[in-house]
């Protein structure tokens, strides 16, 4: 694939009539000061009505296939990466007006299966290539790729046989400290897949979490208050050509307290036996909140949550809407702000 540049420009005489718009219009806040604004934005709601003319449009790319590895700069709030199954990395400094590829040249591969921004320095990225939703047709990965120009250049770094990556975390204070959740070959079993650590950039990479040779590991989540505290979840996943096996009687839920130094498998209400895909998410506001979904056996899947950081656990959504076709559809995201909210 040829960097592209894709333009979506509004007509002028819309963009006439959304400037008049704004100007007409009163503040958009049905509480609070322009001082309580400028101190603190969460003390400012806002009138829902402000919002009944958004929609959303295709920002482009009808073509081209999936993605599941999509990454923001917080620092940046126009700027965008996206990951293709089959197109390497794409990044938007615009909102996603236009996009442009910044892999292209770079990588061996072109499946991505997932992108992280250090926090601290969102000119550090790193990427895990090998889609980590198998379908189908899929693209094996050849390990993980950094750059420390805001992706202008790519050099890979290790991991060449995790196979699959589905997810990377980066530390908020240290672009050095990564961790990498490797799902493994995905034709067969191999060693290389688990939970990888790196405390040097991905100089060097330390193996912190293994099941065995056919379980490797589709989720670490971080507790945004607390970076030590690390949440896991390993997942059996083999493609074959006539069937897709998900699942065994060794997945589940791990939780380290020390940064990945060691680990702990989580019970309390879990289901166990043949257990597939899970995702994990915790809750910003309230780090005892920890939310899962998965795929089980029979009716035992769907949304789990605890409150206690993960000492207990209950199902409180069956539906199993939230879990159908799971190799591809189970992903689960708590609000940054409300506890009780979930994505």
């Amino acid at each position: 694939m040829q960097p592209g540049r894709l333009v979506r420009r509004m007509p002028s005489l819309l963009a006439l009539l959304l400037l008049l718009l704004l100007v007409a219009s009163p503040p958009a806040v049905a509480q609070g000061s322009r001082q309580d604004l400028k101190e603190d934005p969460a003390n400012v709601t806002v009138d829902p009505k402000y919002f009944d003319g958004l929609q959303y449009r295709s920002s482009g790319f009808s073509r081209g296939g999936r993605s599941t590895a999509v990454a923001g700069v917080p620092q940046q709030p126009m700027t965008f990466y996206f990951g293709a199954t089959g197109g390497g990395v794409f990044k938007t400094t615009d909102g996603g007006i236009t996009w442009n590829n910044v892999t292209d040249g770079f990588l061996g591969v072109g499946s991505i299966g997932a992108i992280a921004v250090a926090p601290s320095d969102p000119n550090v990225i790193y990427v895990g290539t090998g889609s980590g939703c198998p379908r189908g047709n899929i693209s094996v990965g050849d390990g993980v790729y950094k750059s420390t120009d805001g992706g202008k250049t790519w050099k890979h770094i290790g991991l060449r046989q995790a196979g699959q990556i589905p997810k990377i975390r980066v530390h908020p204070d240290n672009p050095e400290i990564v961790y990498v959740a490797a799902l493994g070959h995905i034709f067969g079993p191999n060693e290389e897949r688990g939970l990888y650590r790196s405390t040097d950039g991905g100089a060097t990479w330390q193996k912190v979490l293994y099941v065995d040779e056919e379980t490797g590991f589709y989720q670490v989540a971080m507790d945004p208050n607390n970076p030590r505290v690390l949440y896991a979840s390993a997942w059996r996943v083999e493609r074959k050509p006539w069937t897709l096996i998900s699942g065994n009687d060794k997945g589940g839920i791990w939780k380290s307290t020390d940064g990945g130094d060691s680990w702990t498998k989580l019970g309390g209400g879990l289901p166990t036996g043949l257990v597939g895909k899970i995702d994990v998410t915790v809750s910003p506001a309230n780090s005892n909140r920890v939310w899962a979904l998965l795929e089980a056996e029979g009716e035992r899947g769907g949304v789990y949550r605890s409150d206690d950081a993960g000492a207990t656990w209950r199902r409180i959504n069956g539906d199993a809407k939230l879990r159908q076709r799971p190799w591809y559809y189970i992903h689960i995201y708590a609000d940054p702000q409300d506890a009780d909210t979930v994505y």
